[in-house]
């Protein structure tokens, strides 16, 4: 499973920025033949899942995006990247993405924005599993989790001002939030003999983002992946609150 965080620079409107280059990108980027791509994939049975939040119900929304894919129904391109651009729209940060609705014949749109306000990790979903229990009789395999940021926590002077305060508090409130979702994860795959693989932003990473969109840093990060990557071995077996 991977998580993709998309985010664009933009004006001022529902949000504090718009969404629409990211939109222009993903309609560059997520067309019919990618699409048909997909499709394929998911009838041989692999499985692609975008999480996002849908406020009005203030629940986390599972989407299975072959099976948009292979739908073949008119709309299944526009709804496919409409969630892929709900999923990385930051709320109050970024414009929510409404998308079309009906239940007991009436049409509505719905208010969908980032999964992780909901959701912050679809890595073994454990509130999904105790309501359905789907996979209560599966054993042994492989959970591998990237997370692109710091979990563990960090020493710095926060400034006595509101904004520097609240944006402090939200990061906190974020690892705090990944923690518990990785520890459940963790017990897991434990308890169902599955192997735990954990990568994440460590910090002896100092490049800092300047911004909402840091070229600079995001270079750098990619670096530090791509030198994790071709060296191996760098995935940790166990949540940070364990070894430090």
């Amino acid at each position: 499973m991977f998580y993709l965080a998309i985010r664009s620079l933009v004006c001022l409107e529902k949000g504090l920025y718009n969404t629409r280059p990211l939109q222009r990108i993903v309609a560059d980027q997520v067309d019919e033949k990618l699409l048909g791509a997909v499709a394929a994939a998911y009838r041989q049975g692999r499985r692609l899942f975008v999480v996002t939040t849908n406020l009005d119900a203030q629940r986390p929304v599972l989407w299975n995006m072959g099976a948009i894919a292979d739908s073949r129904r008119p709309q299944a391109l526009e709804l496919f990247r409409k969630v892929l651009v709900a999923s990385a729209s930051v709320p109050g940060a970024f414009d929510p993405v409404f998308i079309d609705a009906e239940a007991n014949g009436h049409h509505f749109k719905e208010m969908h924005v980032d999964g992780g306000t909901a959701y912050p990790l679809f890595a073994v979903p454990v509130r999904l599993l105790a309501a359905t229990g789907q996979v209560a009789g599966q054993h042994g395999g492989q959970i591998y989790i990237i997370i692109n940021n710091n979990l563990e926590p960090e020493f710095a002077v926060t400034k006595p001002k509101t904004l520097t305060i609240v944006a402090r508090s939200f990061n906190t409130l974020v690892k705090s939030d990944f923690y518990d979702t990785i520890f459940d994860s963790y017990l897991f795959a434990k308890e169902r003999g599955f192997g735990f693989n954990l990568a994440y932003i460590p910090n002896t990473f100092r490049t800092k983002s300047v911004g909402l969109v840091d070229q600079k840093y995001m270079l750098a990060l990619f670096d530090l992946g791509h030198r994790q990557g071709v060296r191996g071995g760098e995935w940790k077996r166990v949540p940070p609150r364990l070894y430090r």
